[in-house]
């Protein structure tokens, strides 16, 4: 008789999100947002 297949396990990342502008890990993927800015024209003197 041959064998039954096992399943693979899923991989799990190996370290966590680490934020580029901090260092400090993060909870949540945010690499696929875009940010956004707001501007202020602020001469009024």
């Amino acid at each position: 008789p041959t064998p039954e297949p096992t399943a693979t396990p899923e991989p799990t990342p190996d370290a966590p999100l680490v934020n580029p502008l901090t260092g400090e890990t993060a909870t949540k993927d945010y690499s696929k947002t875009r940010p956004v800015a707001i501007m202020v024209e602020n001469n009024h003197w």
